[in-house]
């Protein structure tokens, strides 16, 4: 196939591609995917470089789908459905958006049972003084999370949490240190992280002068730099009181709060993060995304059953 043949396919799907990514970001995720809208910019950009030199392309023996107007736009719509449909079916892998229990229970069978082995701990148990929160205080379902700013597998659980407590009111986020790190953690017979805990301290020096989620924020999306160098540079970029900063750094205070989440995370016998009590049920590791809404449809059942019947009077 000549040059000019594979640019037209390439167009074709190209454009089949990004119409699916904002088909999954609007119908299956239901809020603007950062990745999707990157992606499809990109195809953007290509294509209205590409179709004026398209127009350009003329037909010879060398290139015989372009020998007929009519064959070249069949071609552009052949590449345009073969990208939809291949997308199509990646999309329906996911879990589709369930209100009920019992949608839960006749789709994901396997999961339901799985949630259900949880263990469930006291809330009290898991609270503390929860310090650090986003969402709307009256949101039925609390998610505790106990986290180490260099843990992987937290780095993707924040991402998670983040884009769900913004999409669903009627979820909130609590937020507690356990850093796999023997510098604070007297739990830990080694250290795994050796940055954690001087991160930890960092985010509650920042919490100190209002500013404990922008850091937070910064201190997962750069996991793999957390020297005290980078801990002030970030400080700089939240627009902290750097003398302030630096001096609590090294204050018992700050030292004391991580160590009270961690001493909570030991006598809940934590030894792994993150790990998350969502309304009391205990799920050690992240939970894949998809699989957040028949989690919180189950959540929300149990709380309802809970929930003493009102006064008929």
């Amino acid at each position: 196939m000549h040059a000019d043949d594979v640019r037209v396919v390439q167009l074709g799907g190209s454009a089949g591609f990004a119409l699916v990514l904002l088909v999954i970001a609007l119908a299956v995720l239901r809020h603007a995917c950062l990745l999707c809208l990157t992606l499809d910019g990109v195809i953007l950009a290509w294509a209205v470089t590409v179709v004026p030199l398209a127009r350009r392309f003329t037909s010879t023996a060398a290139t015989p789908l372009l020998s007929r107007r009519s064959t070249a736009h069949a071609v552009l719509l052949l590449g345009l459905l073969g990208a939809a449909g291949l997308g199509t079916v990646e999309a329906m892998r996911a879990p589709a958006e369930m209100s009920t229990v019992e949608e839960v229970r006749a789709a994901e069978p396997k999961f339901y049972a799985a949630w259900q082995q949880l263990p469930v701990v006291p809330m009290q148990d898991v609270l503390g003084e929860a310090r650090h929160v986003k969402g709307a205080a009256d949101a039925p379902i609390t998610i505790v999370e106990f986290s180490d700013f260099q843990c992987p597998a937290c780095g993707h659980a924040f991402a998670d949490l983040r884009d769900l407590v913004k999409a669903r009111r009627d979820v909130r986020l609590v937020f507690r240190h356990y850093p796999l790190d023997a510098a604070c953690n007297s739990a830990m017979p080694q250290t795994l992280h050796p940055d954690a805990c001087a991160a930890a301290i960092a985010s509650e020096c920042a919490s100190d002068q209002g500013r404990f989620w922008e850091y937070h924020d910064l201190l997962f999306t750069h996991q793999s730099t957390l020297d005290r160098e980078s801990l002030f540079r970030y400080a700089r970029d939240v627009g902290l009181d750097i003398d302030r900063f630096r001096t609590c750094l090294d204050s018992p205070d700050a030292r004391a709060r991580v160590t009270q989440d961690v001493d909570a995370g030991t006598r809940l016998e934590i030894d792994s993060t993150p790990t998350l009590f969502i309304n009391g049920r205990r799920l050690q590791g992240a939970l894949d995304r998809a699989y957040w809404n028949p989690a919180l449809v189950i959540e929300k059942d149990r709380l309802a059953q809970r929930e003493p019947a009102a006064d008929p009077r």
